[in-house]
Order: structure tokens, then C-alpha cells, then sequence
């Protein structure tokens, strides 16, 4: 009798701790769940303005932040396009930053910067050189991979802090390639 009395309360204490572990669970769970609603962005290159690092179609995934720096790619609200749509760029140019091309160099303040991650076609048009950018406090010099088709901060000048989301974390399509 006092066996199957212990084996109850055993079992009553199983069947509480499992319900209490679900409870723990759904709640972090749901935590998380609104967590990486607030302060990420998942999103799909729409164009191969971002190759050889990023391909059309993969999926990414961004999270919040007020800070950044060179190399750092980030995905924004284009100026220039009244849709919802989020664009992916790499960060090459800093607040109070002087930026120009020559010959498919990028120079920033006055030094040349070597950016192996480009991909630039001298052969092809489409590349903008000879203008001189010089950025603003709250702003930020954006630019895709692919120089020849990316139309970016070359176009529309320096990208105002106040429309960059966040910084790109890792890509789904590259099963969970982290950066």
C-alpha cells in the first residue's frame, strides 16, 4: 500500500513537472516568437545587385541595429523608391567620410581601398566614376557587390541613418550561413 502510494505521488510529481516544463517552454517560446518579430527582418534579394556575395532569390535574415561600419552589409528603405521594399547594401562609406571612384577604385578620404568581395566589369557600362561624395553626419555611402548593375549610393548620395534597418545576419539559403 505505501508502494503505490509513493508511486502516485511519483507520478502526480512526473505529470506536474511536465506540465510545468511545456508552461516554460510555450513561454519562451512565444518570447523568442515576438523577440525576432520587433528586431528582424527576413527578406529575399530581389536582383543580383549584391553578387558574388549574395545571389537572386536567397533568403535573408537581418537584425536591428544604430551602429555600423565598413563591410558591413544592411538592408534600407531606398530614398529614390516609394514601395515597402527593403534593399540590401554594403556599408563603404561612414559618416563625415569623403568617397570617390577612379579607374573601379573606391578611395575614402583621399585612400584607396581594396574590396575583394566586388565584382566589376571593366568592359561594361554602367559604372559611375568621377564624382565626389562627402557625407554628412547621420549619413551613410551604400553600395552593391555588383558595381556594374547596382544602382546605389552613387546615384542617390549618402543614405540617411533614420531608413538603414539592420545589419544582415546570416542567409537561409546558404544553410544558415552565419556572417
Amino acid at each position: 500500500m505505501v508502494r503505490n502510494c509513493i508511486k502516485e505521488i511519483n507520478q502526480s510529481i512526473k505529470a506536474l513537472l511536465s506540465i510545468r516544463a511545456f508552461r516554460v517552454f510555450i513561454t519562451a517560446f512565444s518570447i523568442i516568437v515576438f523577440f525576432i518579430s520587433f528586431t528582424s527582418f527576413k527578406g529575399v534579394t530581389a536582383s543580383n545587385e549584391m553578387y558574388p556575395t549574395f545571389n537572386k532569390g536567397e533568403k535573408l535574415i537581418a537584425m536591428r541595429s544604430n551602429s555600423y561600419t565598413y563591410g558591413d552589409i544592411v538592408t534600407y528603405k531606398s530614398p529614390l523608391d516609394t514601395s515597402d521594399a527593403y534593399i540590401i547594401r554594403r556599408v563603404i562609406g561612414l559618416p563625415g567620410d569623403t568617397i570617390y571612384f577612379h579607374d573601379g577604385t573606391l578611395y575614402i578620404n583621399g585612400a584607396a581601398t581594396d574590396e575583394e568581395y566586388v565584382y566589376y566589369d571593366p568592359s561594361k557600362e554602367g559604372y559611375v566614376e568621377g564624382i565626389i561624395y562627402t557625407l554628412e553626419d547621420n549619413q551613410y555611402f551604400l553600395a552593391g557587390d555588383n558595381r556594374n548593375y547596382s544602382v546605389d549610393s552613387r546615384v542617390c548620395g549618402g543614405i540617411d541613418s533614420s531608413v538603414i534597418f539592420g545589419k544582415i545576419v546570416f542567409s537561409t539559403s546558404r544553410f544558415f550561413h552565419f556572417r
